[in-house]
């Protein structure tokens, strides 16, 4: 939906990622998500040899018995009768997803993936499930989701992690698709026990108009939301209401360094923000 704006059409957006696969050369190879609603589209617009990814048993690449906790997510890829036990500490089933793009390559191009250099067990994507933990007893984590589909595969996650509440701090971006505002507002409403609504990269748009569009379907349960619009404030109001076995999730810019306010960008960063906030809190706690 991010991209909306511009292409206007999911067909249109989706035409625009197959001109990708177009430029592969007849010798080369596309991979492609076969559980994915336009996976047929895109192979039928490639060049090349086109090998599939995913669940489905017709995949050349297909992963399967997949457990998902909290501290890890373990699966089994095969691939020509070939079967390897992945572990990784990317959590949730889009990082099974995405680990698997990344191995089938590696795989095809000859690699034994069971001596990688760099052990998948210790991989780390800045902004990405990053979990703050300054010995608190509720988690803190920063991911970069921020569209309709994003929101849904974390929450399809996090409802499994078991948290006794989930406080969320999310905005919507200014100058991008509109249309999908309502439908964020309602499902961050829909998933977690409680959201603080804020600014994100507002840029020439009121973040206050921004909000009140996210909220627009959801004014009968205000209870369950309110709005903070300086995102500074909105993190450190999230973390000072958690209680002992709460998760609270700060979306939308996962480790990147800015905010865009007006036509000015000023350094901003959710990870750095959220240490903040907690060693404040447990300062205070200390004092207590």
């Amino acid at each position: 939906h991010e991209h909306l704006n511009f292409h206007k059409t999911m067909n249109n957006y989706m035409n625009a990622k197959a001109i990708l696969f177009k430029q592969t050369k007849k010798d080369g190879y596309s991979i492609i998500n076969i559980d994915d609603e336009y996976a047929k589209k895109i192979a039928n617009k490639s060049n090349g040899k086109v090998l599939y990814y995913g669940q489905n048993e017709n995949a050349d690449f297909r992963f399967f018995d997949v457990v998902l906790n909290q501290n890890y997510s373990s699966f089994k890829l095969e691939n020509k009768g070939i079967i390897y036990d992945i572990e990784t500490c990317l959590l949730g089933m889009f990082n099974v997803y995405n680990l698997t793009a990344a191995l089938s390559i590696l795989i095809l191009m000859g690699y034994n993936i069971n001596e990688l250099s760099i052990p998948l067990k210790q991989l780390n994507i800045d902004g990405r499930m990053t979990n703050i933990d300054f010995g608190q007893d509720f988690k803190v984590i920063v991911d970069y989701a921020h569209t309709p589909n994003g929101y849904l595969k974390l929450f399809e996650l996090t409802k499994n992690l078991g948290a006794k509440r989930t406080i969320v701090v999310a905005g919507s971006a200014g100058e991008r698709d509109a249309k999908k505002r309502p439908v964020m507002g309602e499902i961050l409403v829909t998933n977690a026990d409680y959201v603080i609504f804020t600014y994100e990269d507002p840029r020439t748009e009121d973040p206050n108009d921004i909000i009140e569009q996210m909220i627009s379907t959801v004014k009968d349960k205000s209870e369950k939301y309110e709005k903070v619009i300086d995102r500074h404030l909105a993190i450190e109001r999230a973390i000072n209401i958690a209680k002992k076995g709460d998760m609270v999730l700060i979306l939308g810019k996962g480790n990147e360094n800015y905010e865009t306010i007006g036509k000015e960008k000023i350094y901003f960063n959710d990870v750095e923000e959220a240490e903040n906030a907690l060693k404040k809190l447990l300062a205070q706690k200390v004092k207590e």
